[in-house]
């Protein structure tokens, strides 16, 4: 009698591109293109990969977007979520579509042409009900701009209400050079509940007799020029944008810097609504230095400050130091931008301060710091062993360059000692006491640069993240 043996596939044999949750896991991480040709596969992977193809439109990049056939774009069109760089009146126009009302990101600047402004506005209302961040950028300024000009600075604030919906998903708004009433503001803010961050720039908000002040509870982070936030209508002195967050966290300054608008203490007394919410501060200014003004005297318990670098002073370290028994993060900020942690090779040090003891003062004096990211900073291991951190016992992320550890092999070689004498101290067979620390006598003459920064990165028991200048290093 024969037998017939019936084989199964298994787990182990299945290839994993044949489960739907992969590839669409996969199409995250593709091109383009590349999921253009996945798509090309089979109709199960098409149905995997074409909602990836289809995600962002960024009319900078994909100039062919105008081309493809009506039939295609309005059969897949509700899959959009992303929009960026529309700047003409024909691609507004491909966005005019019952179709497409799922997107999620829109940004635009506008245009001095009402048709194009009024289809961008159109867009917007349309996907009210989905929109999770906006981002408007009115007409570049020019001199002697007539009230024609003007008026197409007007941004009509009623386009962000989701009309019949009990959704409300907005979170990020950004709008730059665009112009309203107070009234029309405290609308918008009333009719975006969910909204957490708000960022205005050159945004004039007009205000007329005693128009109410809506308070929203949920903004957490405003991001606004100094000015912006404590003068927002160019036109008069007016109440401040703080009247519209008591519950505001955290308060990014950019754009250029400016002279304060008003005394410390009127600047003070306008941000007594967040006082009790309040304790996160970056400066991301340029060209004048006005937080020896503002950190002393007109915030006070900060947990979390970030500077810009290239304006970093004594008077600077003064103030932060105000805020020593709060203090948990201090950062330095890049001046262009760039992400500082992750190089072939360390950069050069940019110039800090006259004496680049005056950051030493930070750890020395903030009890309670976790996070000292300070990467312009070189630190010399001389002045470091003169005086202990008092904030050895809750230190955790420490990014900050070493004098004489200037190549990768250096400092991998370094990262790897303390690596090491981590696990020989689990084991009770440490070699470096860290109270024996303290004082530059018990520090011996003959220890190279690489065992004097081990001896110093053994005093924090809880170091869990270390950047030394090439990458970050998370234990």
């Amino acid at each position: 009698m024969a037998i017939t043996l019936k084989t199964t596939e298994t787990a182990s044999t299945r290839n994993p591109l044949d489960l739907s949750e992969i590839r669409t896991r996969v199409s995250h991480f593709l091109s383009v293109s590349d999921c253009i040709s996945c798509c090309q596969v089979s109709t199960d992977w098409r149905r995997s990969f074409n909602p990836a193809v289809w995600h962002s439109v960024d009319f900078n990049k994909h100039e062919s977007f105008l081309l493809i056939p009506e039939e295609v774009f309005h059969k897949n069109a509700h899959l959009i979520r992303h929009v960026q760089g529309m700047g003409s009146i024909s691609q507004a126009e491909k966005l005019q579509h019952d179709t497409i009302n799922n997107i999620q990101n829109f940004t635009v600047m506008l245009a001095k042409v009402s048709t194009f402004n009024a289809l961008c506005y159109e867009v917007i209302g349309r996907n009210a009900c989905n929109l999770r961040s906006v981002s408007i950028e009115g007409p570049p300024l020019v001199a002697g701009e007539g009230e024609g000009d003007l008026a197409l600075r007007h941004f009509p604030t009623s386009i962000l209400r989701a009309v019949d919906s009990p959704l409300h998903p907005l979170q990020r708004l950004i709008l730059h050079r665009v112009e309203m009433t107070r009234g029309a503001f405290s609308m918008m803010l009333q009719s975006c509940p969910t909204l957490s961050e708000i960022s205005l720039t050159q945004v004039n908000i007009l205000s007329f007799g005693q128009a109410a002040h809506y308070q929203h509870p949920n903004v957490k982070h405003l991001r606004a020029s100094v000015n912006q936030a404590w003068c927002p209508d160019s036109s008069k002195t007016s109440n401040s944008l703080f009247d519209h967050f008591p519950n505001l966290g955290k308060l990014t300054f950019i754009g250029n810097a400016e002279p304060l608008p008003v005394s410390a203490g009127e600047m003070q007394k306008a941000l007594h609504p967040s006082y009790g919410h309040m304790n996160q501060v970056d400066f991301q200014l340029h060209d004048l230095n006005i937080t020896p003004e503002l950190l002393p005297d007109v915030f006070r318990g900060l947990v979390k400050i970030a500077h810009c670098h290239d304006s970093l002073s004594l008077v600077t370290i003064t103030g932060v130091l105000m805020h020593q028994a709060t203090l948990e993060n201090f950062h330095l900020l890049s001046s262009s931008g760039a992400s500082l942690y992750n190089f072939e090779e360390p950069l050069n040090p940019e110039p800090l301060l006259t004496s680049k003891r005056l950051v030493q003062l930070i750890p020395r004096s903030c009890r309670k710091l976790k996070v000292l990211d300070i990467p312009q900073h070189e630190m010399d291991m001389d002045h470091v062993e003169n005086e202990p951190w008092m904030c050895e016992e809750g230190l955790c992320d420490l990014r900050v360059r070493i004098k004489d550890l200037n190549t990768m092999a250096k400092i991998d070689g370094c990262i790897e000692a303390y690596l090491t004498e981590k696990r020989f101290k689990k084991l009770g067979l440490g070699n470096y006491a860290p109270q024996k620390l303290h004082s530059r006598d018990n520090t011996p003459k003959n220890l190279s640069t690489k065992q004097r920064v081990v001896r110093f990165l053994m005093r924090f028991e809880h170091l869990h993240a270390l950047w030394l200048g090439t990458k970050v290093y998370q234990f």
